[in-house]
């Protein structure tokens, strides 16, 4: 298990209607957060993350989704899709069509919403060969039903400490495990779970008044 990064000062991102993106940013605590900052039942529904190193997987959904990069520049890859790559300066938003894998490299770090559809539908991680660009390992998963962040994490850590998923079976070649410094998805599940409940716990008071 990677170590945890420092917790920031000050309280956590937290859910609501309304949302400061740079204060929140400002209380993600690693990579990829993926922190859902609006109300439950929002569509679509904004994830942020403050990210600064290369996503550790591909990523696809059975929905179509949308990145808009607020600050920092970042390369987004793409797999069975008429374009290979893009650059993402400040500002700039990029759609990605449901079932398109992608892969996020940050230039530093950079500052992003990712807006799902609410229920987000399934989603898919997928690891590649370095060598033939075969897929060597994925998991799907409802992420309308699980945290997405735990699934992230267990699918990591089975493929990191698993030599047999790792090895391609088109060409052999053992891939590297997959570096995780910086990023902190239990916690950041703890995070989510936590704000979901206080969320629960407000409406619930709101509406016995």
């Amino acid at each position: 298990m990677s170590a945890w990064a420092k917790q920031p000062e000050g309280p956590l991102a937290e859910r609501g209607r309304f949302l400061n993106i740079f204060d929140s940013a400002n209380r993600t605590i690693g990579s990829y957060d993926d922190f859902p900052v609006l109300n439950p039942g929002i569509d679509p529904m904004a994830y942020l993350s403050r990210n600064k190193v290369p996503q550790p997987f591909w990523l696809s959904s059975d929905k179509d989704q949308t990145i808009l990069n607020l600050s920092g520049r970042c390369r987004i890859e793409f797999k069975d899709c008429e374009y290979n790559y893009m650059q993402l300066e400040p500002g700039d938003a990029v759609y990605l069509p449901a079932g398109v894998p992608n892969h996020l490299i940050p230039d530093g770090e950079c500052v992003q919403l990712r807006f799902k559809a609410e229920p987000p539908g399934h989603e898919k991680i997928s690891f590649y060969c370095q060598r033939c660009n075969h897929r060597i390992y994925s998991k799907n998963f409802d992420a309308g039903v699980e945290i997405a962040q735990q699934v992230y994490w267990e699918s990591c850590q089975e493929f990191n400490h698993n030599q047999a998923i790792r090895t391609c079976n088109n060409c052999s070649e053992v891939a590297a495990p997959v570096n995780l410094t910086g990023i902190v998805w239990p916690q950041v599940f703890e995070n989510i779970r936590k704000a979901n409940e206080t969320y629960n716990t407000r409406r619930r008071d709101r509406l016995r008044k």
